[in-house]
């Protein structure tokens, strides 16, 4: 029953080796998707970007659809351009760049906005405090972009596979699917009621058609920022921008559709963003296992979604253990397994105690896990095959192992990250047992505050 539950991990996060030097990102991750089902990710978790972005693909989504001789002469006349897919791109890249420029502080300050959650902002700062911000190019180019690999990393490039799942597109930006056509009709409310963004999607479709397309640029449509600024209609779209999207908080509609869209308005879903309401305030710390256990009684006549909730609050201690086990022995200051032998006995019984749960066979690392907390023999034997499974999964990254078990017991350190004061010793950490993963509890918080 389980197997049905889990997906594939978020390839999202960070590989960093002072993130994950236990390979848990991968388990913690797929026990997060069987509730948001690839929906929210670690990066993809604002609100408001989540609709900027929807917005770009339905501007895009006009032009491929009402303009399409237009698009056909853009295609043979930029050589950048070599299918409809990189012209999306260039064109997602370049509406990303004059939404951050409109959202800086170098034009119509009139207008406030919440910065908050918007991308590349501090790189434009950066731009401007190298050079002649005015000799910057907007390009409408997937290789360019303010933000440095801004195809991955920008608007589109975040947010892009969790749009693929709710069924706007698929890789390759295509509209038609029949799946696609469904999600698009159910947009259709909030893009049409919601006067500003109205607004501002005829006016930056004008903007791609008369202004961008009609350049006789090489490769790529692009214009200098000195260029665009002495045009009405740049002014018109900057303007446009913070009026449509210079506030978190959506229009109630917008609001309606991204609760259904991202799997909160049911199930497990439903039953942890209002524990989540419940159990945090603004600016505190989230406490995940009071928001999971909050969570479970609503999900108490659904058997299938109250075992998502549940499976989480079986794993994360287990898996918390076995990260914190490395995390204190890599510390600098121990230096002697025997200095710590009864502390370290505790946290291997509490560690084996915790599982109690069927390690599941769609996760085979867990099972690793599982198998590893279980070892047979004294301390120095449990430890050596800590290390040994935890130098495994850093050599797959090209990396090397924190830390060393000698042959006299002492430990040697190649990388020794610190722990938060409230637990960098074993007494404390069995004391708070806290849990070291989000389940993307993080994400869901960002999510609130803009529904």
């Amino acid at each position: 029953m389980l197997h049905a539950l889990f997906t594939l991990p978020d390839h999202d996060l960070s590989q960093d080796s002072s993130v994950d030097p236990m390979g848990i990102s991968a388990i913690w991750t797929s026990y997060g998707q069987a509730i948001f089902k690839d929906r929210l990710t670690t990066i993809a978790n604002d609100a408001r970007v989540f609709t900027i972005n929807v917005f770009h693909h339905a501007v895009l989504r006009t032009l491929f659809e009402e303009y399409s001789d237009e698009v056909e002469a853009a295609l043979k006349q930029y050589s950048d351009w070599r299918s409809e897919f990189e012209m999306k791109s260039g064109l997602l890249i370049f509406m990303e760049d004059v939404s951050t420029l409109a959202y800086s502080d170098d034009y119509d300050t009139s207008l406030a906005v919440e910065k908050n959650g918007v991308l590349g902002l501090s790189k434009w700062r950066s731009v401007k405090n190298n050079g002649d911000p005015q000799g910057y190019v907007l390009r409408a180019s997937r290789n360019h972009g303010i933000l440095k690999r801004q195809i991955v990393m920008g608007m589109s490039g975040r947010y892009k596979n969790p749009l693929i799942e709710m069924g706007f597109f698929d890789r390759f930006y295509r509209y038609d699917h029949p799946r696609s056509i469904q999600t698009w009709k159910q947009c259709e409310p909030w893009l049409r009621d919601w006067a500003s963004v109205n607004e501002l999607h005829s006016l930056l479709l004008a903007y791609l058609r008369n202004v961008l397309l009609t350049r006789r640029t090489k490769g790529h449509p692009f214009v200098t920022l000195k260029q665009a600024e002495q045009e009405s209609s740049f002014a018109q779209l900057l303007s446009g921008y913070r009026k449509a999207f210079g506030k978190r908080e959506l229009h109630l509609l917008a609001q309606e559709f991204w609760l259904d869209q991202l799997g909160i308005r049911r199930g497990a879903g439903m039953a942890v963003y209002h524990a989540l309401s419940e159990c945090t305030t603004e600016g505190g710390r989230i406490p995940y296992e009071r928001v999971f256990q909050q969570a479970l009684p609503k999900v108490a006549d659904e058997p299938e979604e109250r075992t998502k909730v549940m499976s989480i609050l079986e794993v994360a201690p287990f898996l918390s253990h076995g990260e914190y086990t490395l995390r204190f022995l890599a510390q600098r200051g121990i230096k002697k397994m025997e200095d710590h032998r009864a502390e370290l006995e505790q946290l291997r019984k509490l560690w084996r105690d915790s599982v109690v749960f069927e390690p599941n066979t769609a996760l085979p690392r867990l099972q690793q896990l599982v198998q590893l907390a279980q070892v047979p023999g004294d301390l120095t034997e449990w430890i050596n095959a800590l290390f040994q499974y935890h130098a495994s999964i850093m050599e797959a990254r090209g990396g090397s192992a924190w830390v060393q078990l000698l042959a006299d017991h002492t430990l040697h350190h190649f990388y020794a990250p610190s722990l938060t004061a409230s637990y960098n010793t074993i007494g404390q950490y069995i004391e708070l047992k806290p849990w070291l993963h989000s389940y993307y509890l993080d994400s869901l918080k960002f999510i609130q505050q803009s529904l």
